[in-house]
């Protein structure tokens, strides 16, 4: 999971973390398609959803992760 911090991204992988000097807009165009935008501050694997609601994602690791307003439609067409 990668989480926006300004011009930079703290980059999950577990529970262990990094934080990157990047954009997460930057990282986005980079990773292959099997990573998606879910909201204005986390881009996730797709392949790591276990279950999705409304209102957010669980991801494998246990993790929630809200669902953006303006992201609903795109995660829903995708997941």
């Amino acid at each position: 999971m990668f989480e926006a911090y300004g011009n930079y991204v703290r980059v999950w992988q577990g529970e262990k973390s990094l934080l990157a000097s990047s954009t997460l807009k930057y990282i986005l165009q980079e990773l292959d398609t099997s990573f998606i935008q879910v909201h204005k501050s986390y881009v996730i694997n797709k392949n790591k959803v276990v279950a999705l609601s409304n209102e957010s994602v669980q991801l494998a690791s246990g993790v929630s992760v809200k669902i953006g307003k303006s992201f609903k439609q795109q995660v829903r067409d995708i997941i």
